[in-house]
């Protein structure tokens, strides 16, 4: 399994999409377990 660090973004839209995607994802998964 390779480590793909060096992810190159075609523009900072991309990236910021990526960010505030995976940013939702966590917080609706905290949301979802409130035993945390």
């Amino acid at each position: 399994m390779t480590e793909r660090k060096t992810v190159v973004y075609p523009n900072p839209q991309v990236l910021a999409e990526a960010v505030a995607a995976r940013t939702l994802l966590t917080i609706i998964d905290l949301l979802s377990e409130p035993n945390r």
